[in-house]
């Protein structure tokens, strides 16, 4: 998906930051774990940033990034809830986050065993930065620095967007909640690619 950011004049040519190739393409399907989704996905844009070998990079767990974020968030994990950002970050930041094999996304019950925390200490985010502006973001994803997990207002327009999104689709009445998302670069229009 690519989102335009707000200070980009039409026309205007970036440099371009883009690793959507060594992405995994990921359904979240109907479980609230879009929190999960946006830190696993941070963890592996920093990770293949930071070893240049994006093919060494595993899957990471989104089940247990989004359930270690719901016992930092809540003291507990319950399938029908979401978790905060704040506390998903805050769990990717003191555990770090497991790769798949160690809690699958599709197994039901807790994700939260010692050998996944263990597995976890590996694949940990450093620290988080506050970004408040697009051009904040586009530097911090310029520098090579991994990926932001930012949240956004989920309209009904989402689901025809196509795969792009308009400022109109963002700000349209009819909220239906709020959606984690990870910006992991940008193109050369100055749209954001987001997963």
């Amino acid at each position: 998906l690519a989102f335009s950011a707000a200070s980009s004049a039409p026309g205007e040519v970036h440099e371009e930051v883009d690793p959507t190739e060594f992405l995994k393409v990921e359904n979240q399907g109907s479980l609230p774990s879009c929190v999960g989704h946006a830190v696993t996905t941070a963890a592996e844009c920093a990770a293949g940033l930071a070893s240049g070998r994006w093919s060494d990079v595993p899957q990471l767990s989104r089940k247990f990034a989004w359930q270690n974020g719901q016992q930092k968030w809540m003291g507990r994990i319950d399938s029908r809830q979401g978790c905060t950002i704040a506390h998903g970050v805050q769990a990717a930041i003191s555990d770090g986050v497991c790769p798949e094999w160690s809690a699958p996304y599709g197994k039901s019950g807790s994700s939260l065993t010692g050998s996944a925390y263990t597995a976890a200490t590996r694949y940990r985010l450093q620290n988080q930065v506050e970004i408040s502006s697009a051009d904040d973001a586009r530097r911090f994803l310029e520098a090579g620095f991994g990926a932001i997990v930012c949240g956004m207002i989920w309209t009904k327009r989402m689901g025809q967007c196509s795969g792009r999104l308009s400022e109109r689709d963002v700000r349209e009445d009819g909220s239906r909640g709020g959606h984690a998302i990870c910006l992991v670069g940008f193109n050369r229009t100055g749209q954001f690619l987001l997963a």
